[in-house]
């Protein structure tokens, strides 16, 4: 699959440990294109186990989320996931 972004620059700061039992494995910064800086992304594990992330959002307080910004489509997200994930696990080695 051709990437349609270029991520780098990722880190990680991982969780406290008493969060990790709820799935937050901690959050990630990357830089999309050399020119935009993201941050805050959660790093969670699904019930299924599966790595996902997970963009900031605030409870605007009747069922509802704004998240502060979030990939502008399904293979957006799946691509960010993609490029993120892997890069953590080369600076996991």
């Amino acid at each position: 699959m051709h990437s349609r972004l270029q991520v780098t620059e990722v880190s990680f700061a991982p969780a406290p440990v008493r969060l990790v039992s709820t799935g937050l494995l901690g959050w990630v910064s990357f830089v999309i294109y050399g020119r935009i800086q993201m941050g805050d992304v959660a790093v969670r594990r699904t019930r299924d186990g599966r790595l996902c992330l997970s963009f900031p959002a605030r409870d605007l307080g009747w069922g509802m989320r704004w998240k502060y910004f979030k990939p502008i489509d399904d293979a957006t997200h799946r691509d960010l996931e993609r490029q993120v994930l892997a890069q953590l696990g080369k600076v996991a080695r």
